[in-house]
């Protein structure tokens, strides 16, 4: 799909930011989603000539910073290196946690290593002068010297292949090579060889999970007669070979392997071991819903004027998101008073609805089954007495979830945010 005269393959977005540009995190690379558009120069490679040697550090392929290799480490003094040649009909991109510019698309770490240290912090043992009693306080260490917490990303998680001839083809593969140009599977990597040929998983792992089918399984390009394994979710290793997924770390065997291959579909969602993505092609984006329609949806539906059944007030969507500048006051459900009539007169005109039955109400702070000051706790509805959540209706701001143009006539459970009935199911 032309974009400004620029090929685009597709887009890669990061579950969970509702189309937030820049996540909350302490990396200033991190980013919610990545569209790839086509290279001017092709970076991408193939395997090559495969070298076995004692330790990887004796090859020159590896010590080298302009070639790229992938070393797998068979003993302590066999090491396996393959050595990977440019291609000029590829673009590589790849995603991880790591800020280093070979990192196309920088995943916000799951677990950021924040400092919630106060500035008056004082040694750990101080006197109260008030009453001479001690105080205990936390150590004031420098942010750097602590031990960081875990990370559920890998730095250098996968890499996405693209085919810069129609129809683009995008492909991934587990791991991503470094600043030097290398992957390294250690000693303790789960490694294998298959067909005279080397491979491996890597610690955190890669997972696909393709769309559904009209038969309602996962969508299969290389095979229509195989038995779908009993988890849809599929494990992709670092050469691109798909896997069944095991709840633990095996050494797959050869019937472990799947006849499908590692293309990724329209929809397709990509499991980083903590960071899940969604990713759209290049024709999908050119079909997509844009901020201007979905601003039209809202208008429409502002304009039917939805009454609220109980307290026949007039409901109205948020827009707030398509000017930034404005904030809304319909997010906010604190009503000055208390009183019921306060809150019908003056009280916010949001849509909010009870899952179980789907229908649709004012903000109302009546008819908790437990404490009234909790908006997680089940309701009653006024309408045929189910007990159920009552959480707002919104529109979702990521337009690259709607995968039609169609109306926004259903929502999704338990979020409440509203899309048309295909995005829905």
């Amino acid at each position: 799909m032309p974009h400004d005269g620029r090929v685009v393959y597709g887009q890669i977005i990061l579950l969970g930011t509702n189309g937030d540009v820049q996540p909350k995190c302490c990396n200033p690379r991190a980013l919610s989603k990545l569209t790839l558009y086509q290279r001017k120069i092709a970076n991408g490679v193939d395997p090559g000539p495969v070298t076995v040697v004692p330790d990887y550090k004796s090859s020159a392929a590896v010590r080298s910073a302009s070639r790229h290799c992938i070393s797998y480490t068979v003993g302590r003094s066999n090491t396996v290196v393959v050595e990977y040649l440019q291609n000029p009909n590829i673009d590589q991109f790849q995603l991880g946690r790591c800020a280093a510019p070979v990192i196309d698309f920088v995943l916000a770490d799951s677990n950021p290593n924040f400092d919630d240290q106060p500035d008056d912090a004082v040694t750990p043992r101080a006197m109260d002068k008030s009453n001479g009693r001690f105080i205990n306080f936390r150590s004031r260490i420098p942010k750097a010297s602590r031990e960081p917490l875990s990370s559920t990303v890998s730095r250098f998680a996968c890499r996405i292949n693209v085919n810069r001839n129609p129809p683009h083809e995008a492909r991934i593969y587990a791991a991503g090579f470094d600043m030097q140009r290398n992957i390294f599977l250690g000693e303790r990597a789960i490694k294998w060889r298959h067909e005279q040929m080397m491979d491996g998983f890597t610690t955190n792992g890669v997972r696909i999970l393709r769309p559904q089918t009209e038969e309602g399984n996962p969508g299969n390009r290389s095979s229509q007669n195989f038995e779908i394994a009993e988890s849809p979710w599929r494990e992709v290793s670092v050469c691109g070979r798909i896997y069944k997924l095991y709840s633990n770390l095996f050494v797959p065997k050869e019937c472990d392997e799947l006849p499908e291959d590692n293309v990724l579909e329209d929809g397709t969602l990509i499991d980083l071991s903590g960071a899940i993505l969604l990713w759209r092609s290049g024709d999908s984006l050119s079909k997509n819903l844009t901020h201007e329609e979905l601003a039209y949806m809202v208008s429409i539906l502002n304009q039917t004027h939805v009454q609220c059944p109980v307290l026949y007030r007039t409901l109205r969507f948020d827009n707030h998101f398509l000017d930034p500048s404005t904030k809304s006051p319909l997010h906010s459900t604190d009503v000055s008073g208390g009183s019921n009539l306060t809150c019908a007169t003056f009280g916010n005109r949001q849509p909010f609805v009870y899952l179980n039955c789907g229908h649709v109400h004012g903000w109302h702070p009546w008819r908790h089954r437990n404490d009234p000051n909790d908006r997680s706790a089940d309701r009653t509805c006024p309408l045929c007495r189910q007990a159920s959540r009552f959480v707002p209706l919104t529109f979702g701001e990521e337009v690259a979830f709607y995968v039609d143009h169609g109306p926004p006539t259903h929502c999704f459970n338990p979020c409440g945010h509203i899309a048309s009935e295909a995005t829905v199911r």
